[in-house]
């Protein structure tokens, strides 16, 4: 007997449901603007009783250069690696959560913040994470040097105005802590992440 370290369908089908959701609202958000209004972080709203702007400023991209590119990246994750990202729905749940409640907290500077940037970096770690673990003594070379590489990016934006590989729109700034927290939430432990062990032949 083989076994295969692939998901069930069913978990595949959970993270296809999930990042096509993710991708969709982010798109009728820049569509309409009236919602960007409406979900956009902002500081002074959020102390004024509006919490949820803590979690729905994610959708909001004030630039279609940002939003394209994560939207990118999130179909490449979910293209190269939907078979083996178990707990890939949970990482989003959390970095959607966190994020926005770290910024307010720990940068009292920052007003105004929109974008899936933080929640696509959770997921790049995410997935260089379980290809890491689930590779060859070879392959973990390679993504064992592209996690610190991606770390050592996000370090580095905070000396930048501007993210690597997309414009703002001038008098926006990167906010790359964004990034850092969810990165760092996709290298926390989980319990889950173990694949079960699937009969791939019998």
């Amino acid at each position: 007997m083989k076994f295969a370290k692939v998901l069930p369908a069913f978990s595949m089908r959970q993270n296809l449901i999930v990042v096509t959701g993710l991708i969709v609202s982010a798109l009728l958000c820049y569509m309409f603007s009236s919602t960007s209004v409406i979900f956009v972080y902002n500081r002074q709203l959020i102390m004024g009783g509006e919490w949820w702007r803590l979690f729905t400023g994610h959708l909001v991209h004030l630039s279609f250069s940002h939003l394209a590119l994560n939207i990118a990246v999130l179909i490449i994750i979910l293209f190269l690696g939907n078979a083996t990202l178990q707990g890939l729905p949970r990482v989003i749940f959390m970095s959607v959560m966190a994020i926005g409640p770290c910024l307010f907290l720990l940068d009292s500077r920052l007003q105004v913040y929109g974008g899936l940037s933080g929640v696509t970096s959770a997921c790049i770690g995410y997935s260089l994470k379980r290809a890491y673990h689930l590779g060859t003594k070879r392959s973990k070379l390679l993504y064992g040097t592209l996690l610190v590489g991606c770390l050592a990016k996000i370090i580095l934006e905070f000396f930048s105005k501007q993210p690597f590989f997309s414009t703002l729109p001038r008098g926006v700034e990167n906010v790359p802590l964004s990034h850092l927290i969810g990165y760092l939430i996709a290298l926390l432990p989980y319990r889950s992440e173990v694949l079960p062990a699937l009969p791939a032949r019998l």
